[in-house]
């Protein structure tokens, strides 16, 4: 056959392909499979051991034996329209190697996943690896690759498996390792987690820079469940973050001035008030809950008669604060017989068999907001009179920290900087959820976080407002409330609504 012949052929073939969007589309697809294919075969010759190298030549030259696939593609009968027939599936159940053909791929596909998750990837981005700085100072072997995958439920997510050759674990979590990480590889690092039944081996969840969260994200009231305790705080680039105040029950929300945290309570106390909840709160500041003031969406049942029948209320000063808190201890001791006597261990299990019952209306959970509580509580320049009451505000508090959990009570503290001297101990150890905004300096992340942990000063940039992290590492931007426009709204909708009273203070719509 002359060359001329060949080029005809050619054209034909190439006209042929231009007229079928369809084909274009297979075509795409099948360039992109053999980069993938072509990727893999490069990383079993260049990365992995000799014995896989001598695998696959074993393997191809048995394929080579046979009449079948391999023997055709090898061959190359391009002349004869042998490939595009192949690619096309043309005449395809009249072919008597069909079978052959599929058992050859199934091999060749297994022989692939074996070579891919039975060998190392030791030598694949160690330059990048040695830039970490913190793993050099250690003076071991680095770590290194052993695979790599997506998060299939968000591809934006890479999963990337190392083998931490004898490195410990809290080294991947050091703010020194992040920082040097995200330079590294020009990656936004997200977590660290261990892997199931392998010490040696952690996943490291990781996404390209250019995939970024809005700049403004909106809560979606359907996702808010009013049946139980978690609470929404805002997103990340896996998804929700939430926290359940069943399981940890206080909070402690820090930011430098201007970092959101005002913000993240308001979607907070919303949250809270559908779900029927009561909240209080102190506002030395007089300015932070004026639209949330003597406001009810929901009904509420409590067993103290004396509490206000508004859904929130608030206070300004010490001693309406200590009023609140001392209406509040006495809801607590009520709770602690009723529980004793019903022989329940704490609300849910209370509320759960009354539902059973169906002999009353359950228990509302209490939140006490303490806003700006350092400024509040200092005993600086206050009357003797004055820090007597302070001293009686920090016994409540405790009582609420130690003994709230069970009883369905629970504490927002907020502050800019939370001073460790100025809160007492068993406040302290019991505010398990920690929330820190934006923070200038290592110390005040440290004090707001915990020892050691210095995530809003490195993680968090002056320019991000709204974006939070907590004291178990995740970071997340916070959802954006129009809080004067939605008060109005539900004062408008719900304080012309009347409410009847059912005993004691059970408020409930009509």
């Amino acid at each position: 056959m002359n060359i001329n012949k060949i080029i005809e052929i050619k054209d034909k073939i190439k006209g042929w392909y231009s007229k079928s969007k369809l084909v274009s589309i297979i075509q795409s697809i099948l360039i992109f499979l053999f980069k993938a294919l072509k990727y893999k075969v490069y990383q079993l010759f260049y990365h992995w051991k000799i014995g896989t190298f001598l695998l696959t030549i074993i393997c191809l030259y048995y394929f080579n034996q046979n009449e079948t696939l391999m023997n055709k593609i090898f061959d190359f009968h391009i002349l004869n329209f042998y490939i595009a027939k192949v690619i096309t599936l043309y005449d395809f159940h009249k072919n008597i190697h069909i079978s052959l053909y599929a058992l050859e791929g199934a091999i060749l596909l297994l022989i692939m996943l074996f070579l891919i998750f039975s060998f190392r990837l030791k030598d694949l981005k160690q330059d990048k690896i040695k830039k970490i700085k913190i793993l050099k100072e250690k003076g071991v072997e680095l770590p290194y690759f052993k695979w790599r995958t997506r998060l299939w439920l968000n591809l934006k997510i890479a999963i990337w498996y190392w083998n931490m050759n004898g490195i410990d674990p809290k080294v991947f979590e050091s703010d020194e390792f992040k920082g040097s990480f995200q330079s590294a590889f020009n990656v936004t690092f997200i977590d660290k987690q261990p892997v199931k039944n392998s010490k040696n081996t952690i996943k490291l969840l990781v996404a390209s820079p250019r995939y970024r969260l809005p700049d403004k994200i909106s809560i979606n009231i359907r996702d808010i469940d009013y049946f139980n305790s978690i609470f929404l705080l805002g997103e990340n680039m896996l998804g929700k973050v939430k926290i359940d105040i069943s399981k940890k029950p206080h909070l402690l929300i820090a930011g430098d001035t201007g970092s959101g945290k005002s913000v993240l309570i308001d979607s907070l106390i919303y949250q809270a008030m559908l779900k029927g909840y009561v909240v209080r709160a102190c506002d030395p500041k007089q300015t932070e809950f004026n639209g949330w003031h003597n406001l009810t969406i929901s009904g509420t049942n409590l067993l103290n008669t004396e509490i206000k029948s508004s859904q929130f209320s608030r206070t300004t000063e010490l001693r309406g604060t200590l009023e609140d808190l001392k209406l509040i201890e006495k809801e607590l001791k009520l709770r602690q017989t009723l529980f004793a006597n019903e022989k329940c261990r704490n609300i849910d299990k209370y509320n759960k068999k009354l539902h059973s019952s169906k002999s009353s209306i359950p228990l509302s959970r209490i939140i006490y907001i303490f806003d700006e509580f350092v400024e509040l509580i200092t005993s600086k320049n206050k009357t003797t009179e004055e820090k007597s009451v302070i001293e009686d505000i920090e016994r409540i508090l405790k009582l609420i920290a130690t003994r709230g959990r069970s009883l369905g009570i629970h504490l927002i503290l907020s502050a800019q900087r939370p001073d460790c001297n100025l809160l007492d101990g068993q406040i302290k150890s019991n505010l398990s959820n920690r929330i820190c905004g934006r923070m200038p300096d290592r110390s005040a992340s440290e004090t707001a976080l915990g020892k050691g942990n210095y995530d809003a000063c490195t993680l968090i940039d002056d320019d991000e407002l709204g974006k939070f992290v907590t004291n178990d590492g995740k970071r997340f931007k916070g959802y954006l409330l129009d809080t004067d426009k939605l008060t109005e709204e539900l004062h408008k909708q719900y304080d012309k609504q009347d409410t009847i009273n059912l005993g004691g203070n059970n408020n409930v719509e009509q």
